[in-house]
């Protein structure tokens, strides 16, 4: 009964998302740009709902608030299909034997891996960040209490971290009215799917191939510490869901890009916005997407949607803020105050840290040759005629990169070097699809 009733929250969530895809973007909507669609507006709305409705609300009230709120663009998308149609549900038929291949590789990864989840523990993070939060809400009515943010005791949990990730298992825990650490985790295999999909897509419409986005997506099986390392997707860790946000972002972005008239500038705007909610480095990795949207978008004397592109991350970062300060939330300590006699005094940490990064980078188990060959899918994609992608992508990763890799020097952890193996890989990691996109569109124009 559990699993149907996870499962029926999972459908609501979804038929919600869709809803909001249908009716955002124009044209032909294949099914596997939808079902991505489907799964990551779902989940914004449900989190933003949960979190600004809990404050009012709790229980059953705010459980059938948010449902509404998913349904409504479910059924408002329904009523425009006998105008503009439904969407693509053929899948294309793979052509010839390369494809035929990939896509056999890709099923057998997925089948390793579905098996290979259901059989990880769930992290520490988490558990202590994450999933905690999520108990903790679900048995609260579905918010999160004042004197969680507050009591000291709990400030192992970090209290200040951003909620899309906890109040998505909190969803699943207030439609079976009870918490199951086994069966919520049926929303790491999902964010693996999506990742699957956005790669699958990008990297087949960037191309205008569609074995090179079944390459692009079998790749993601290869990179170790993603699928199987200690802190993979199935861990319940927030580091690959932002990943995937990101990635969602990029390939929304270079879709508005190549062709504005059949893709909407909101969706990377929303997409980017999410980030924050996701996970704090989100709001690193939110500036520099709009830097670089930003740029493209002012140089096509679009200084609107530039503007536009702004707004979601600008509330979302501001309302967490606001509500941060609102109930007193113990603040983070990993950290030293960003003065700059604090940063002039730790300037001897940027030699550790650069071969850290480096260290990190060349990690054959972590990344096997990824970090190694996308310098080189740059180049490679600048040589063929795409010298501005290039640039963007380019920009995308290494600008990320060099501010997380900055931030250490003003770590409060003693010594500071353990708070880099801790969370340097992981980091890295939210970047990780972007730079396998690269790859894949970087590839001679050869094959079927």
């Amino acid at each position: 009964m559990n699993t149907l009733l996870a499962a029926l929250g999972l459908a609501v969530l979804l038929f919600g998302g869709w809803g909001i895809g249908y009716l955002l973007i124009p044209g032909e909507k294949p099914i596997s740009t939808m079902a991505v669609h489907a799964w990551l507006l779902g989940a914004i709305v449900v989190t933003i709902t949960l979190g600004f409705f809990g404050t009012i609300l709790s229980g059953r009230g705010l459980l059938a608030l948010v449902a509404v709120a998913c349904i409504i663009p479910g059924f408002a998308a329904l009523r425009k299909i006998p105008r503009r149609g439904m969407f693509a549900f053929e899948w294309p038929r793979p052509a010839g034997w390369l494809e035929w291949t990939l896509l056999a590789v890709i099923l057998c990864q997925c089948a390793v891996l579905l098996r290979y989840a259901w059989t990880t523990a769930i992290g520490w993070d988490g558990l202590v960040v994450w999933e905690i939060k999520a108990r903790i809400a679900a048995y609260n009515g579905g918010s999160l209490p004042v004197d969680y943010f507050t009591d000291p005791t709990r400030s192992w949990s970090h209290p200040d971290y951003p909620l899309m990730l906890p109040l998505l298992e909190t969803w699943i825990y207030m439609w079976m009215g009870q918490s199951s650490q086994f069966l919520v985790r049926i929303i790491y295999p999902v964010f693996y799917f999506a990742a699957l999909l956005l790669l699958y897509s990008g990297a087949a419409e960037i191309s205008g191939k569609r074995w090179v986005g079944l390459l692009a997506a079998s790749l993601l099986f290869f990179v170790s510490l993603l699928a199987t390392g200690q802190s993979n997707v199935f861990t319940g860790y927030a580091d690959f869901p932002l990943a995937v946000l990101y990635l969602a972002a990029v390939a929304s972005f270079i879709r508005y890009t190549r062709d504005p008239a059949n893709s909407r500038a909101v969706l990377f705007a929303i997409y980017a916005g999410a980030m924050p909610w996701m996970k704090r480095e989100g709001a690193i990795l939110w500036l520099c997407f709009i830097l670089v949207a930003g740029v493209e978008l002012i140089g096509q004397r679009k200084i609107r949607v530039a503007l536009l592109a702004v707004v979601p991350g600008l509330i979302t970062i501001a309302g967490w803020k606001i509500a941060q300060f609102s109930v007193r939330a113990i603040p983070n300590h990993d950290f030293l105050p960003a003065t700059a006699a604090n940063v002039a005094a730790h300037l001897n940490r940027v030699g550790p840290i650069l071969r850290a990064v480096i260290v990190e980078l060349s990690s054959i188990n972590d990344w096997s040759i990824l970090w190694a060959v996308f310098p080189i899918a740059l180049v490679l994609l600048a040589a063929k005629g795409r010298r501005t992608l290039s640039l963007q992508l380019g920009a995308l990763v290494f600008m990320p990169l060099v501010l997380y890799a900055s931030v250490y020097i003003l770590s409060s952890w003693n010594p500071y070097q353990t708070h880099i193996d801790c969370s340097l890989p992981r980091l890295v990691s939210h970047l990780s699809l972007v730079a396998l996109l690269t790859f894949a569109i970087a590839l001679p124009d050869t094959g079927q």
